[in-house]
């Protein structure tokens, strides 16, 4: 199982300069992340109802970005629906990727519809959110004009 957190920043700084990475849900778990939110203050752990750090109030069915702003989209328990999914398309860079972890009720793929619906490479493991095991899948955006792009999550 990986740490993905550590992995993310890590990638993060070998951004250029103006990267963007979104957690659509988030709150403040990933150093350097916006946070998308409706809530201001935090609900989860030792430190709820503190201040949301890096806030963007919204929801993920309507991301208040610009198109094709973001490098890095972070979905972490919060629900999967189509609307969200458009906007991850609607505001991801060429090339993007979206971290999506979701618990694997019933055996069935969280990430099942995220996966038709976002074109481009895939990879799924297992990983750890505190004391939880949940579903990972990070997905490297198509990019249309690309003829070789890079499948795996090392590789940028």
């Amino acid at each position: 199982m990986v740490a993905m957190g550590r992995e993310l920043v890590e990638h993060a700084a070998l951004l250029p300069p103006g990267s963007i990475t979104l957690d659509i849900g988030g709150e403040g778990r990933h150093p350097g992340a916006w946070n998308l939110n409706p809530r201001s203050r935090k609900t989860l752990g030792p430190q709820r109802g503190e201040p949301i750090p890096w806030l963007i109030r919204g929801r993920g069915e309507r991301i208040p970005l610009a198109d094709q702003s973001v490098d890095i989209l972070i979905v972490e328990r919060t629900p999967l629906r189509p609307a969200t999914l458009t906007e991850i398309l609607r505001v991801a860079r060429p090339l993007a990727r979206v971290v999506l972890r979701h618990a694997n009720a019933h055996a069935r793929d969280p990430h099942h519809l995220a996966v038709q619906m976002l074109h481009g490479a895939v990879e799924q493991r297992l990983t750890l959110i505190g004391r939880q095991t949940v579903q990972e899948t990070v997905i490297r955006l198509s990019n249309p004009t690309a003829t070789n792009v890079p499948s795996s999550w090392d590789a940028i």
